[in-house]
């Protein structure tokens, strides 16, 4: 009349035990591989699009551009007046600035910065963008990259 558990016992609660750690460890390592992969592509992404709106916003609403100056000209900064105020667009690092204000996030790193006239002479002219934005998260499969390649018409 011993009342108790038997070591078999115990040894059959301790794997039963084992086994639901192992499959609960799994899940939230998955989750969290999960959630790296879309801060990943997140930031990246958020970037891209509040990058290209402000660039397209400066360079519809300017009234003139002096940077790159001539038509087919070709470099890594846009100055472009836009209601009476000069806007500077460069590469500091792997930054880009405005006026020397970091407008990526900090989770994004910018590479291959180019803009070029484009257009016809005595015809509007339009400045074609091109950058890399390469996020600092990494992912399973590596970093996330976006290559940009656009143009915006001056009104």
């Amino acid at each position: 009349m011993n009342k108790g558990t038997t070591l078999i016992e115990i040894i059959i609660y301790m794997g039963i035990f084992g086994i639901i750690l192992i499959v609960l460890s799994n899940f939230f390592i998955s989750t969290i591989e999960i959630k790296r992969e879309s801060e990943a592509v997140s930031y990246t992404a958020q970037d891209v699009r509040f990058l290209l709106q402000r660039l397209t916003y400066d360079i519809k609403n300017a009234t003139s551009i002096t940077t790159p100056a001539t038509l087919g000209a070709q470099g890594s900064v846009l100055t472009a007046v836009v209601n009476g105020v000069t806007n500077t667009y460069t590469l500091t690092g792997t930054n880009l600035t405005l006026n020397g204000v970091q407008l990526n996030g900090y989770n994004t790193n910018i590479s291959n910065l180019s803009f070029q006239r484009l257009g016809n002479n005595g015809g509007k002219h339009s400045i074609k963008i091109a950058l890399t934005v390469t996020g600092k998260v990494r992912k399973a499969s590596g970093l996330e990259v976006a290559i940009v390649q656009t143009a915006v018409a001056l009104r």
